[in-house]
């Protein structure tokens, strides 16, 4: 692969060829699946975790008319501890992003695009139910899951 400047005195320093490359594996990938089918999966697995998160109990920040199918906040429910939580979910081999600005510290954030596949939403979900459990929430355990499996089956 060449890459070439238009005007390499306008560039001062060596540019990030890894990161150069990186961008030409990532753009490989994204035309593989092609962009139809991989907004069509964003959208399918953002409705699956927000539907699993409706099964909870649990109240998602964004409305779900404008809902992004990027990432989801989630507002934590009663006496469940920021810290505590997002802790437990990394033993679990899960790590969530609190929440930002005003709500810092009052929910956690769950990424859905990119290579994010259904096995890692499903997995996601079910270390949310282990750790809400565990932190005495009380829901319907595996309402999470089966929720969430019947929006992934037509992916």
């Amino acid at each position: 692969m060449t890459i070439r400047l238009r005007d390499p005195s306008k560039y001062f320093a060596t540019p990030p060829v890894n990161m150069i490359y990186a961008l030409a594996e990532a753009l490989k990938a994204l035309l593989s699946e092609g962009l139809e089918r991989r907004f069509r999966r964003h959208h399918i697995l953002a409705e699956a975790f927000r539907d699993a998160m409706d099964s909870l109990g649990t109240k998602i920040v964004a409305d779900r008319k404008c809902a992004a199918d990027t990432v989801t906040a989630i507002h934590y429910p009663e006496n469940i501890e920021d810290g505590a939580f997002r802790s437990q979910m990394k033993k679990r081999g899960i790590v969530v992003a609190s929440t930002l600005g005003p709500l810092k510290g009052k929910g956690f954030r769950v990424g859905h695009m990119g290579n994010v596949s259904q096995n890692d939403v499903m997995s996601t979900i079910g270390a949310i139910e282990a750790t809400l459990k565990d932190m005495g929430y009380h829901f319907t355990c595996g309402a999470g899951l089966a929720a969430a499996e019947e929006k992934i089956l037509s992916l």
